[in-house]
């Protein structure tokens, strides 16, 4: 296989891996979620468990404290570093493993019964060839009758303007007070993540100012991708409440499928 393609330049947003641990409301957000990943997991009967794209790996510690064997795979060693000082602080055996999505590691294939891919993680694919290749890779982590579940944003609904803001998030932390702006920005088909990080440490502020571009995710592309890939008896959900997905109206795009 050609791999001319998959070299990377140093992606911006990994000097910003510990705001973004500060950025993302954890506690809210992994109540919201693993209740959905633990009753899909389960109800696959699936054990062995691959976090792709897991970031600083909360989803990961989260499926270990309920008795999972979970293994985390990232690209950035910044949010790798993080994750394993994490995992040892809650006294966890999840092992991270650097490596990218679109070529996980012989060594790994057919080797779980699940996988997750959270976070909008897919848009970091540079392009259709990359995301196909994504979606094989699922299919070859996992062993027959195992299951995959993605989360992605539909950027046609919530990058509809030009400039769409999220809201702005104000975190204290001890002495330290954080400020973050994030917002979409669209230029015809393309789509921006424009990113403003402001801290205030000891009266004195600092900021921080990135902006990457994102691959945009075609929902019917993707769903077509899984059945190409083997997947099977696919779900789809607009939210972790199993709220149907309603193209051109749901946010998200959540995807359960079953390999074979």
């Amino acid at each position: 296989m050609d791999n001319s393609h998959k070299d990377k330049s140093p992606d911006p947003f990994d000097r910003l891996a510990a705001r973004y641990e500060r950025y993302v409301p954890w506690g809210s957000r992994l109540a919201r979620e693993v209740p959905f990943l633990d009753e899909e997991l389960r109800s696959a009967d699936a054990r062995n468990v691959l976090d792709c794209a897991c970031g600083p790996g909360r989803h990961a510690m989260a499926l270990a404290q309920k008795g999972f064997d979970v293994m985390g795979l990232d690209s950035s060693p910044e949010m790798l570093e993080r994750a394993r000082l994490l995992a040892q602080e809650e006294k966890l055996e999840v092992p991270f493993v650097e490596g990218r999505f679109e070529a996980i590691p012989e060594e790994l294939h057919s080797r779980f019964d699940g996988l997750i891919c959270l976070g909008n993680a897919l848009s970091a694919a540079d392009d259709d060839r990359t995301l196909r290749e994504v979606v094989g890779q699922f299919s070859a982590a996992l062993k027959s009758g195992g299951v995959a579940i993605t989360q992605t944003v539909d950027f046609s609904v919530v990058a509809e303007e030009t400039v769409t803001p999220t809201p702005l998030r104000h975190v204290e932390e001890d002495d330290e007070e954080y400020l973050f702006v994030k917002s979409f920005i669209r230029a015809d088909e393309r789509v921006f993540i424009h990113w403003v990080s402001l801290e205030n440490q000891k009266g004195q502020w600092s900021s921080e100012v990135t902006c990457r571009e994102v691959f945009v995710v075609c929902p019917d592309r993707l769903l077509e991708l899984f059945r190409a890939s083997g997947f099977s008896r696919i779900e789809t959900y607009g939210d972790y409440g199993r709220h149907p997905f309603v193209k051109g109206s749901s946010k998200d795009l959540i995807i359960v499928a079953r390999k074979g």
